[in-house]
């Protein structure tokens, strides 16, 4: 149905929390909707995006409700996390 891509930080060797942050993002414990901020590019078909009537009139994580209804409409295997 949709998903997101994976964050990757230029400064993950020198940083211990971009490292772990980096990581925690990628182990497939922590792939959920939950944790995907606009940031890390949501993408989605229009006619789904359009059905489920857009991102929501909200003032501040629009992004992350969006991506929670999303993954609620395609379950696990409907929301990809790209490289």
């Amino acid at each position: 149905v949709g998903g997101c891509f994976q964050l990757r930080f230029d400064a993950e060797d020198e940083s211990a929390v971009l490292w772990l942050w980096g990581f925690c993002t990628r182990i497939w414990l922590f792939r959920t909707p939950r944790l995907v901020f606009g940031d890390r590019a949501i993408f989605v078909r229009r006619s789904v995006f359009e059905a489920m009537g857009g991102f929501r009139e909200w003032p501040l994580l629009e992004d992350v409700d969006f991506a929670m209804r999303l993954g609620a409409l395609g379950g696990r295997r409907g929301f990809a996390f790209l490289p």
